[in-house]
């Protein structure tokens, strides 16, 4: 909520006059920088423009052939002009290689291919040797990318954090505009002078034009602005521009291994003697206090296990603080990419960040391998860098054995669909009553494939001496699985514990009698057998009568033998049975 200043009256016009009066909507003057044609250097993926309006131009349109122009003139401009002058105007604006693309070509997030790329870099160039007037004049023989309407919201702000995190003067420029409101406003001459009128909806959608439009140029700008006062313009940058990593299984551990140097002085009194007595000899009066001092060499270990970035700097909150004059309070930035890679960024600092004795360039990432040596300003201090991706591959490998047992699951069920398959089916009694499906699964992870899981409350009988709102029910499950030996492995955790509760595992037969409906999943019919139903309660008694089972002979079926003796007995039994259907 944007707060009034202590010396507005909130009563009527008055108010109403000051809050127009502090909105931002004319980026001329002091606001300049706001500017949608402003000249400055702007990097989009490792692609680099001359201005916010120069990128816009290469993301928002794909790039063909010259038989194409007539159509998307005559689409932008809802006019009908001969060929002949379109050639004429592309040959005038220098803008000639830019339709010369045997194959459309538009920047695509996901088709990152080196031939993709480098066709890209090359349109790169010669968009950057024209002006903005000139991009102006040509984008009516242009059509739109298929990716920009899904994309723009998201590669605008890309190109506006870019341009904050690259220049200190517009982010303190930005910071001081407190909490005034900023609307990217755009008058109707401007939109008469548009050559191209596809582009319209563009700036209705990013501004305002004659009250209309959703203004999203101006939301983006603010909350940079909040992210800048709250100072996480930093970690939005790294996560929106530098596709950092946030999953904390797939972040290495990185072990960095400081060496600096202590001074500490010589006690050698006779030898200082001496050296004032050369000194003065030779006429010399002063002493300098390195003559005195040795310099010790000495280790320091960090470890960082899961951590997306590690910031170095002066200030107290970087995870590596060094008090070097020559180091900046925030220097520079080690992150973890979503390609796997570590990369170094010097974020900005005044004396410059060295990996491997080879200067940085300010906000352009590095690759960092095991062993690499990263030093800050003028410090002899330096970093060997660590680089340990076993768990990550650890991480990895589980999450393929995962992927790889549901598509077998899958194409099980394509071939053997469920009616024509035999389960085996046990039942497990006394669990604990917070634990959920998941739990189940984790729990008998290792024991093999299971097919289908259903877990049911069981309240558990309330006796006369104890406060029925201190009991707490149970549950029980019943699993289906497709094989003999995962069904012995799950009948091998009988008596297990289970979040402090043992559990009873046993197995239930499975008659098939052929009068039940062949269409109807087995799996369906058993929990309509195991269903809980309340039926009387004596209040007197504090007792509840449960019948756990419907159907045809559901009084015998009432009670599960819980006992490891009964279970142990039985188990040969039961993987007879468990042969004899299979």
């Amino acid at each position: 909520m944007i707060e009034a200043p202590a010396n507005i009256q909130l009563h009527g016009n008055e108010y109403k006059e000051e809050c127009i009066y502090s909105s931002i909507d004319n980026f001329n003057g002091p606001f300049d920088y706001l500017n949608y044609y402003f000249l400055c250097e702007i990097v989009f993926d490792d692609f680099s423009f001359k201005s916010p309006y120069h990128c816009y131009f290469f993301l928002r349109n794909q790039f063909e052939n010259f038989k194409n122009v007539h159509t998307n003139y005559v689409k932008n401009s809802n006019s009908d002009k001969p060929h002949g002058d379109h050639i004429k105007i592309i040959n005038q604006k220098n803008a000639t290689e830019l339709f010369q693309n045997e194959e459309i070509i538009y920047y695509d997030e996901i088709d990152t291919s080196d031939v993709k790329r480098k066709a890209l870099e090359n349109i790169n160039n010669i968009i950057n040797r024209l002006t903005i007037s000139d991009l102006m004049e040509i984008s009516l023989y242009f059509s739109e990318n298929p990716e920009w309407e899904n994309n723009k919201l998201a590669w605008m702000e890309m190109i506006q954090r870019d341009k904050f995190r690259k220049y200190d003067k517009m982010r303190e420029n930005l910071k001081e505009t407190g909490m005034r409101e900023i609307i990217f406003k755009m008058n109707n001459d401007e939109i008469d002078r548009m050559k191209n009128k596809s582009m319209v909806k563009d700036f209705l959608f990013f501004g305002v034009i004659d009250k209309k439009g959703q203004n999203y140029l101006g939301r983006i700008y603010m909350i940079i602005r909040n992210d800048i006062i709250k100072n996480y313009e930093i970690y939005t940058w790294l996560l929106t521009n530098c596709n950092m990593q946030t999953d904390e299984n797939l972040a290495a551990d990185i072990f960095i291994e400081e060496t600096y140097y202590e001074k500490k002085p010589i006690n050698n009194k006779g030898g200082e003697d001496k050296k004032k007595k050369e000194n003065s000899n030779k006429g010399g009066l002063n002493h300098k206090n390195e003559d005195h001092l040795i310099f010790e060499k000495k280790m320091n270990n960090y470890t960082f296990e899961k951590k997306e970035y590690i910031c170095f700097g002066k200030n107290e909150t970087n995870d590596i603080v060094c008090m070097n004059p020559s180091i900046s309070r925030f220097h520079c930035v080690l992150y973890m990419c979503e390609d796997f890679q570590v990369y170094l960024i010097d974020v900005g600092s005044k004396a410059g960040t060295k990996l491997n004795n080879c200067i940085c360039e300010i906000h352009k990432k590095y690759k960092v391998s095991n062993n690499d040596v990263i030093s800050l300003g003028v410090s002899k201090t330096t970093f060997k860098i660590n680089i340990n991706v076993e768990k990550v591959l650890e991480y990895l490998d589980k999450r393929e054995c995962e992927i790889n047992k549901k598509m077998e699951l899958m194409n099980e069920e394509i071939n053997y669909p469920i009616g024509n398959k035999v389960f085996f089916r046990l039942k497990i009694s006394n669990i604990y009553y917070k634990c959920n499906e998941y739990d189940i699964l984790d729990f008998f992870k290792d024991c093999g494939q299971i097919k289908k899981i259903q877990l049911y409350n069981m309240p558990l009988k309330k006796h006369i001496n104890q406060n029925i709102k201190n009991i707490k029910a149970y549950k029980e499950a019943i699993i289906d699985v497709f094989d003999e030996q995962t069904s012995a492995n799950i009948l091998n955790r009988n008596e297990c514990f289970l979040y402090g509760r043992k559990i009873y595992i046993v197995y239930v037969p499975m008659k098939n009698d052929g009068k039940g409906d062949n269409n109807k999943s087995s799996y369906e019919n058993v929990a309509e057998r195991y269903d809980m139903e309340l039926t009387t309660k004596d209040t007197n008694n504090s007792r509840e009568s449960l019948i756990l089972m419907k159907g045809k002979n559901a009084h015998k079926k009432g009670k599960y033998e819980k006992s490891k003796k009964y279970n142990e007995e039985n188990i040969e039994n039961k993987k007879v049975d468990i042969r004899n259907i299979k």
